[in-house]
């Protein structure tokens, strides 16, 4: 799992067990902000962000950290160009919340349009976003080449 700093670009990671369980902290300055969280494939390969919920043809794939936050049992589905991922039924975000302002682009299945092809495709190309709350995802496709660690 990896986590992206909308506000400071930061990237947090923590390793998946061998029963799912996993463990990313986050250091007390960034409460508050929102993160995209996504899954990242053994392999390296992002396998795409963790949907939080939906509007049309736009996925939420921000989440505003205020404390603790569990996913619970997350759904991947056994094809991520078909099915989204997202938090499992039994998640508890505590006083944290899905942040709207920061978004995907779905495609007909609703799935981010950027997962089949790793954000390469023609179908993410799309217009850049100015939007501030954009800034870890600008072409708002979800997953990409965009995931870096500010040094």
């Amino acid at each position: 799992m990896l986590v992206q700093s909308v506000d400071t670009l930061e990237t947090y990671t923590g390793q998946t067990d061998g029963s799912g369980q996993f463990e990313i902290e986050i250091p007390e300055d960034e409460t508050g902000d929102t993160f995209m969280v996504t899954v990242v494939m053994p392999e390296g390969k992002p396998g795409g962000p963790v949907l939080f919920g939906t509007d049309g043809d736009e996925g939420v794939t921000g989440l505003e950290l205020v404390g603790d936050a569990n996913l619970g049992t997350i759904q991947f589905p056994d094809d991520t160009t078909q099915d989204a991922i997202e938090p499992g039924t039994d998640a508890d975000l505590g006083e944290s919340a899905a942040d709207g302002s920061v978004i995907a682009r779905l495609n007909e299945d609703g799935v981010p349009i950027g997962v089949p092809t790793f954000g390469r495709g023609d179908d993410a190309a799309g217009t850049a976003s100015d939007d501030d709350a954009q800034q870890a995802d600008r072409d708002q496709d979800g997953p990409d080449r965009h995931i870096r660690r500010r040094r």
